[in-house]
């Protein structure tokens, strides 16, 4: 189920401190001038530090920060977000809603609920949570898809769990004809307590394509690559359940042998051993296509991967078709640029500074320098090495916005959804 990790994962993990941002940053002393619940989202906070909101690319608050969590505008012009209000005595208050790039609400916001992980619309709809106790994430806690207007889609009914996750609408493609989403649920727990899921997909109705039946689907597909309409698929929810291929109908095409499986980039899929657990690149007839000899090994395209050498733990880039080396092995981590196939994020040492090279020469294209940078356009999100804050840099790695912020995206419609540290 590992993919290439993007800007939107990056931030999103890093989304998982900020959450824990501080009740203080959102908490009233109670419930203020006969506010009842369903408006307290219109009393603001005592302080924004930590909370989102969108700047303009001059760095300035286009939307002010008052939402629990990042977000990001689609073509449409529209961003789901949520809000948090805590007050004592009483607890966390969730409100989800959508606005335009004017910051203007398209309904009053539905209280009760807040975005999934990925706080975006794909295919027109995005994952909302409602939990059994706000604020503490438990197995009771139930998800569903609100659409562009702010209403409920499709009602709460899936299993969010305390990972937090309720998957994304992927576009109609060669694996499913129209569009899905992957999504848990919650089946018991094993003999030491554990929560046990397992995952099915759904389509905008809400409605089984494939019923819940196995322990992972490797299910989505990088956008603008046409792939071979098979996923990888887990039997079972043990731990050491192996994966196989699955085609759209939920039906076994290669019977599960691997210790893991990608969805396919084209013609290949990552895919690991069961027994050393070293990676390779499979066929869609399950045959590999190079052994399987490296580690996290990452398909970008039928052109290029990104792998670690097992015996230097170091990593480089690979040619698919050979497993043989473009780039050898010299970086310590390596990340895809989110923004196109031409760029890679890596460090060179442990714990050393990151920064932006060429995937097909290696030369740098940005110094290392960086906490962390995101190469996109018109501006690039980079996070400061003294300050840990972030702003923007331009091609040349010169600060256009300084460092002023807890956390910050990309760009789109002009506007990026950051957090502010004050």
């Amino acid at each position: 189920m590992k993919k290439s990790i993007s800007r939107r994962n990056l931030i999103y993990l890093s989304c998982a401190g900020t959450l824990a941002c501080g009740l203080n940053a959102c908490k009233l002393s109670g419930l203020q001038g006969g506010s009842g619940k369903d408006d307290l989202w219109k009393t603001p906070p005592s302080s924004t530090e930590g909370l989102y909101g969108f700047i303009d690319v001059a760095g300035d608050w286009a939307i002010k920060p008052q939402f629990n969590r990042g977000s990001s505008f689609s073509k449409e012009g529209i961003a789901p977000v949520s809000i948090r209000r805590y007050v004592e005595g009483q607890g966390n208050f969730f409100y989800s809603g959508v606005i335009t790039t004017l910051g203007q609400w398209v309904k009053d916001p539905n209280p009760g609920f807040s975005l999934g992980l990925y706080s975006r619309f794909d295919e027109g709809l995005v994952g909302v949570a409602a939990r059994k106790h706000p604020g503490n994430p438990s197995d009771e806690d139930l998800a569903g898809y609100m659409n562009t207007k702010g209403e409920l889609a499709i009602e709460p009914k899936f299993s969010l769990g305390v990972f937090d996750y309720i998957g994304y609408f992927s576009a109609k493609n060669s694996f499913i004809a129209e569009p899905y989403a992957i999504v848990p649920q919650l089946i018991d727990k094993d003999d030491e307590g554990e929560s046990r899921y397992l995952f099915g997909i759904i389509n905008k109705k809400g409605t089984y394509l494939i019923e819940p039946r196995f322990g992972g689907i490797s299910g989505y597909f990088t956008p603008g690559i046409a792939s071979v309409g098979l996923a990888g698929a887990k039997e079972s929810s043990k731990e050491d359940a192996l994966f196989g291929l699955i085609d759209g109908s939920g039906d076994w095409v290669v019977r599960p042998a691997f210790k893991s499986v990608s969805s396919f980039t084209g013609n290949y899929a990552e895919a690991a051993d069961a027994t050393t657990g070293l990676e390779g690149i499979i066929d869609p007839s399950g045959a590999w296509v190079f052994p399987p000899q490296y580690i996290d090994l990452n398909l970008i395209n039928e052109s290029y991967a990104i792998a670690k050498d097992p015996e230097t733990e170091l990593v480089g880039v690979l040619d698919p078709n050979t497993g043989g080396w473009i780039i050898e092995p010299r970086w310590h981590d390596v990340w895809l640029a989110s923004s196109n196939n031409t760029y890679i994020i890596a460090r060179e040492k442990k714990d050393g500074l990151i920064g932006v090279y060429s995937i097909q020469t290696g030369e740098t294209i940005l110094e290392p320098k960086y906490s962390i940078v995101d190469y996109g356009d018109p501006l690039n999100a980079a996070k400061d090495v003294e300050s840990e804050l972030w702003g923007y840099i331009d091609e040349s790695g010169e600060w256009v916005i300084p460092p002023q912020f807890r956390d910050a995206d990309r760009f789109y419609k002009g506007l990026a959804s950051a957090s502010s540290n004050k």
